[in-house]
């Protein structure tokens, strides 16, 4: 199994897709876990779920395993 952590705060959610969609596409038959650990305290919860949403779902359509944590400031 392959774990793959990205960290990022919300400006940089579409790239680390793009990241996990190469992944994907050239490591089809490995099992993988991505770890998205999200950063961003000036960014609303349910907007952060809008945001992250397309990461599941390319995780769900490659049948991969995702993770994700969010941390604050603190």
């Amino acid at each position: 199994m392959m774990h793959i952590a990205f960290c990022t705060d919300t400006n940089y959610i579409m790239p680390a897709g793009v990241a996990m969609v190469s992944v994907c596409e050239n490591n089809q038959d490995d099992e993988i876990t991505f770890h998205l650990v999200i950063t961003d305290e000036e960014t609303a919860p349910d907007e952060v779920d809008k945001k992250v949403k397309p990461l599941v779902d390319i995780s769900t359509k490659y049948n991969k395993n995702v993770n994700i944590y969010r941390l604050s400031g603190e």
